[in-house]
C-alpha cells in the first residue's frame, strides 16, 4: 500500500491564499507553493490535476470568502 499523502489539497489552497495576499495572484505556481511548503513540486502536482484546476478552485473559494466578509 502506498504511503499516505503528506501534502493535501487544503494545505495547498491555504498556501495559495497566503501567496496571493503576500505577492499577488500572478506569482502562484507549483514552485512558489513548494517553496512555502518546504517540499519539491512533485507532491503539489500529485495533489492537483494541473495549475488551472487549482487556480479555478482557489478563485471560487476566494469569492465565497469575500462575500462572507462583506
Amino acid at each position: 500500500m502506498p504511503p499516505k499523502a503528506k501534502i493535501t489539497k487544503d494545505m495547498i489552497l491555504n498556501i495559495v491564499f497566503d501567496i496571493t495576499r503576500d505577492t499577488g495572484y500572478e506569482t502562484v505556481n507549483a514552485r512558489s507553493i513548494s517553496n512555502k511548503l518546504l517540499c519539491s513540486t512533485r507532491p503539489i502536482l500529485l495533489a492537483i490535476k494541473n495549475m488551472d484546476e487549482l487556480k479555478t478552485e482557489f478563485f471560487w473559494i476566494f469569492l465565497i470568502d469575500i462575500t462572507r466578509n462583506m
